[in-house]
């Protein structure tokens, strides 16, 4: 997890580049939660219409209106704490009470 956190903070003073015009500075559906316009997406050019995408567009819009940062810092985040749960799945997925009956007491 460090090294996702290393990696992505030098850009957090880098602006929005190719598709983010068009999926967030450019796209009405992220611009409110509520009402969720965003859970019935049109295209707009490039824009993904991928309700959990447009969602977390919306509630970093909501957050930080069009600032890059702010997106950059949300989406840092998000990938720790995915990286969090990862963690969490594989150390009890491979656990040595799971492994174990297959690989003899001495596992994991």
């Amino acid at each position: 997890m460090l090294a996702g956190l290393v990696t992505h903070l030098p850009s957090l003073t880098n602006p929005f580049v190719f598709d983010d015009m068009d999926s967030i500075v450019g796209n009405p559906d992220v611009r409110t939660i509520w009402p969720p316009t965003w859970l019935m997406a049109e295209h707009h050019g490039s824009v993904v219409t991928r309700p959990l995408s447009n969602l977390t567009l919306a509630v970093n819009y909501s957050l930080s209106g069009t600032d890059p940062t702010g997106f950059r810092v949300f989406n840092i985040a998000l990938h720790l704490l995915n990286g969090a749960l990862l963690l969490v799945v594989l150390r009890r997925a491979f656990s040595g009470e799971r492994l174990a009956p297959l690989f003899g007491p001495r596992a994991g």
